[in-house]
């Protein structure tokens, strides 16, 4: 697409496959794992009663990975995201929250993603030094425990 120049936005709706990468990624790690929510008023939830009030959570990290609603959940597989006809429920990936509450930075955030994606992919191959056991861990955001150091090695230009 890029014909080894820089991106720019008017790049964004062709770099398809770089945005399927972006939401399989966040998919398998979605930024903010875990979600509260306050019931507003009292409902009944697969025969539970939740009174208004109640402290709900709702987990993408364990929703993106479910079985009943994805095939090889645990597998990185970007091409599930290419089909613009068979995109998922918008309830069942929810990297950015959901309804009033989604992140208002949400398209900005895709957008940026791809092209710094776009940018550093067709310049460097970035691998992890041999031997680097990544770890993630959860506070407010998922991230990986401690530093994640990559090696950064040229692209050969074509």
């Amino acid at each position: 697409v890029l014909n080894g120049r820089l991106p720019t936005y008017d790049d964004y709706s062709a770099l398809t496959y770089t945005r399927a990468i972006f939401e399989e990624t966040m998919r398998l790690y979605p930024p903010v794992p875990i979600l509260s929510r306050e019931a507003k008023e009292d409902d009944i939830i697969r025969k539970r009663k939740v009174p208004a009030g109640s402290l709900m959570l709702v987990v993408p990290w364990l929703l993106h990975r479910h079985r009943d609603y994805w095939d090889k959940p645990d597998h990185f597989i970007p091409e599930r995201f290419l089909d613009v006809n068979n995109r998922p429920d918008k309830f069942l990936y929810l990297p950015f929250s959901v309804g009033p509450r989604v992140c208002i930075a949400k398209m900005f955030g895709m957008v940026e993603s791809v092209l710094v994606i776009a940018t550093l992919a067709q310049r460097f191959r970035l691998t992890l030094p041999q031997g680097t056991d990544v770890v993630h861990e959860c506070r407010l955001t998922l991230r990986p425990r401690g530093a994640l150091n990559m090696k950064l090695e040229p692209r050969k230009a074509k």
